[in-house]
């Protein structure tokens, strides 16, 4: 009888939460002997894990999306930068192999596109090692950037039944939305009082612009313009394959929206602009005969043109929004335009020394210097791509983005009529609207690039098994 009850603490969820608590008194004691306002956020962030940990795997799921849009808050430890999406994705990873141990859960999944994003991480990894120019923080770029990979791998085996793809997409959407609300906010409060929660002066922009708890504005702008496109194509999709209500899903677009377009981030607008677009053309709703709904859609963006060309001439260019507006018919002498093909000019160049290979992860830096910060990195997400990893790493990563949206696709071919084609689809095209920003402003370094594309290939897969229970039923 002993034996037995030893076994029910040692194995499955007690024993994890025991070694839990256990964990969180350690550091918390080791939180003591430091800044007492740094032990209180420590203490607090295990207390919020022990929460999330048990709920599984929801709460791990919700801990993985809050974490990425924390990415400004960070701590230096022994040289290197320590985030909160570090943490939580190794703890993750550590509940995730403990509990197929000694629960014995279903085995690991990793699909094709999963090899494919391991097989860019070794072309990184490899380029890193034989790359003529050494770098003192290639280490730590290397462990980053397989951290962010390792986000994307842990959400498809966390997300496995249709319940909980629904309630990490729901959370998915809220998390959008508060950070939307704390990036407005914290404009406003700035224009009312002058007080800081989250707002920079870039030089040359026409006025101060949100960041939220990201770490730039333009990541602002590009991850409230990705979730804005998912409320978009859930708002127009059939009422009866909602999955949300419509108000709220309304309501929720307009925030984002505004979110975005207060970033002033030109690549958000277009990636906003572009994926839009597609997202008419494809979907038959608008119209059945596709010719029929590129003509329309083509009206409707020539109209919105006119439109915004004439709110420009006729209102005032002091209004950050009208000049930030103005600007697109200036490109070829805007500060930051003329710098940034300068960089892609000057990339280009050192990626022809090295074309099949790259000079490894931190290329421009490798190249050029950390202390040249202007020339330390390179915005375009193929150029840097290229100098990183050369043509291998190019191609490579291609085919991860190919083999991801083409499986998504097929998935929604194959499940049309269902709601969760919906989320399936708002999914894909927020995802599209991203690759585009990224032409401007990449952000394959951060949580919240991997997330998204971590929860496409969960709400993949959960929709595949059902399309295959259901064939099997028939059968």
């Amino acid at each position: 009888m002993q034996t037995t009850r030893m076994l029910k603490i040692v194995e499955g969820e007690p024993f994890l939460l025991l070694v839990l608590v256990l964990l969180s008194a350690a550091l918390g004691a080791t939180a003591s002997l430091l800044h007492p306002l740094l032990a209180l956020v420590l203490l607090l962030l295990l207390g919020l894990a022990i929460i999330f940990f048990r709920h599984w795997p929801l709460g791990a799921s919700g801990l993985m999306l809050l974490a990425t849009v924390l990415d400004r808050y960070n701590y230096e430890l022994a040289g290197r930068t320590i985030k909160i999406e570090y943490v939580v994705v190794v703890a993750l990873w550590g509940l995730l192999l403990a509990r197929q141990f000694l629960k014995g859960e279903s085995k690991f999944y990793l699909s094709l596109t999963a090899l494919f994003t391991l097989g860019w991480l070794g072309s990184n990894f490899l380029s890193s090692c034989i790359s003529p120019r050494p770098s003192a923080t290639a280490i730590n770029d290397l462990i980053r950037l397989s951290l962010m990979v390792a986000i994307f791998l842990i959400l498809p085996n966390l997300i496995q039944t249709e319940k909980h793809l629904k309630q990490v997409f729901a959370l998915f959407l809220i998390v959008g939305i508060m950070e939307s609300i704390f990036g407005l906010s914290a404009l406003t409060l700035h224009y009312a009082t002058g007080v800081n929660l989250g707002v920079t002066h870039i030089p040359s922009y026409p006025g101060p612009v949100p960041y939220g708890t990201l770490n730039a504005s333009n990541i602002f702008g590009s991850y409230t313009m990705s979730v804005s496109l998912v409320f978009l194509a859930l708002l127009l999709s059939p009422p009866s394959r909602s999955l949300f209500p419509g108000r709220w899903i309304l309501r929720g677009f307009l925030i984002t929206l505004a979110a975005m377009i207060s970033s002033l981030a030109r690549g958000a607008w277009l990636g906003f602009a572009v994926a839009a677009a597609f997202f008419f053309i494809i979907h038959r709703g608008f119209d059945r005969f596709w010719l029929k709904r590129v003509f329309l859609v083509g009206v409707i963006f020539a109209m919105a043109l006119l439109s915004v060309t004439a709110v420009v001439y006729l209102l005032p260019k002091d209004i950050p929004l009208i000049d930030r507006l103005a600007s697109f018919a200036r490109l070829g002498s805007e500060r930051t335009v003329v710098g940034r093909i300068a960089k892609y000019d000057l990339a280009i160049s050192a990626w022809r020394e090295r074309p099949l290979l790259g000079w490894g992860t931190g290329g421009m830096a490798r190249v050029f210097g950390r202390e040249r910060k202007v020339l330390a990195w390179v915005g375009n997400l193929e150029i840097h791509l290229l100098i990183d990893t050369g043509l291998v790493g190019l191609i490579v990563f291609a085919l991860f983005v190919a083999a991801l949206l083409f499986r998504a696709a097929s998935a929604l071919r194959k499940t049309q009529g269902s709601p969760f084609a919906a989320m399936l689809l708002s999914l894909i095209i927020g995802y599209i609207g991203i690759l585009v920003a990224y032409q401007s402003t990449d952000a394959t370094w951060l949580g919240l690039f991997w997330t998204h594309t971590g929860l496409l290939a969960a709400a993949t897969r959960v929709i595949k098994m059902r399309v295959q229970s259901r064939s099997e039923l028939l059968i």
